[in-house]
């Protein structure tokens, strides 16, 4: 027997089919956009000379990129190899870049028109950036260059131990300064008549001190002498860039919070400076009333210290309110974790003192 279908199923039946149209039309109506390719970039030595963002066949951009600095890094290798016999080739679909018989770069209409330039003028503008680039890189690695800087690092070399020695001695008097009291002036801490800490205890602190500050500072100055040693050969070069950028980024970002933060600052300390004279102001109005120079119906003169302590703590909260965003970090997920952790410590601890 024929049955008809629930409302369930008709409703189901025609959610499917209008999903499955408006997907249809979608994908007929707006065809998927092309993803741009990744650009490349071609480095000589550790330097971008140019960047590849078009694609020859199936060689992506950065694969062609990479190709061809191998070619590059190849030949400044090989001095003997003179660069000024590199030249332009022009051909029906691209301009070759060529040195003798091996091709270094193609150039092709598509690479010109994502410069917007003639094609010829491209590779001519790339042909000589490469010349110059190998003809330094030569000269850097060359063994006159390579002798200078070996001297210059064994310089450097002698200049840390001369370091490291003149801090032994400066750390050595220190710690027999501080073991001998330092002339008597290191002494027990006493708070009245109880001995809070001990004078050797004091001593010991002082050492553990010293001892931290020369770890910190042999650690430092080893960390600037690395860098500077390797920054000197092309082929740790890298390696001192990485370091410096470990220190200088975070420098960086902690100069750039500083700067951003000045005009804040400027608004916390108006806000400040109001809220003070505000406190000021609630408190004489309070004394007042606690001296029963004012007085108002209803209200006791002993309930003005209460009343001026519970103004104060919303006044204080008020303001804290305000300043809080303009503090640095106030929109970090930490920031506003901890802010909230100690709002909740807040509520438990005063729920006593404000009943």
């Amino acid at each position: 027997m024929f049955k008809l279908p629930s409302a369930r199923d008709l409703f189901r039946t025609l959610s499917i089919g209008l999903c499955f149209l408006s997907g249809f039309n979608v994908n007929a109506g707006n065809p998927p956009e092309s993803v741009s390719p990744v650009p490349g970039q071609v480095k000589v030595g550790g330097e971008a000379l140019f960047y590849i963002t078009e694609k020859i066949g199936s060689f992506s951009p950065i694969q062609r990129a990479d190709a061809i600095a191998q070619r590059l890094n190849h030949l400044v290798e090989r001095p003997s190899i003179d660069v000024a016999q590199i030249q332009n080739q022009e051909l029906p679909n691209s301009t070759d870049i060529v040195l003798e018989d091996q091709i270094l770069v193609s150039v092709t209409d598509a690479d010109a028109k994502t410069l917007n330039l003639p094609r010829g003028e491209v590779a001519e503008k790339w042909r000589t950036v490469i010349s110059a680039s190998i003809e330094h890189e030569r000269s850097v690695r060359s063994k006159k260059n390579l002798a200078l800087h070996f001297a210059l690092a064994l310089t450097i070399t002698l200049a840390l131990f001369l370091i490291f020695f003149v801090l032994r001695k400066i750390f050595e008097r220190t710690y027999s300064l501080i073991e001998s009291g330092l002339g008597g002036f290191i002494r027990s801490i006493r708070f009245r008549n109880l001995e809070v800490l001990r004078a050797d205890r004091v001593t010991r602190s002082l050492l553990g001190i010293a001892r931290i500050s020369r770890g910190v500072l042999t650690f430092f100055v080893l960390y600037f002498y690395f860098p500077l040693v390797l920054g000197l050969f092309p082929q740790t070069e890298k390696w001192a860039n990485r370091l410096y950028g470990y220190i200088l980024t975070p420098l960086k970002t902690a100069g750039k919070v500083v700067e951003d933060f000045i005009p804040n600052l400027f608004f916390i300390i108006v806000i400040i400076v109001i809220g003070r004279f505000v406190l000021k102001f609630v408190r004489l109005f309070f004394n007042e009333v606690t001296a029963g120079h004012i007085q108002f119906s209803g209200f006791h003169q002993e309930w003005g210290l209460p009343t001026y302590k519970l103004v104060r703590v919303l006044i204080l909260a008020f303001l804290l309110v305000v300043i809080f965003p303009y503090l640095p970090g106030s929109g970090s997920p930490a920031f506003q974790g901890i802010s909230v952790f100690f709002g909740i410590l807040l509520s438990f601890g005063s729920t006593s003192s404000i009943a």
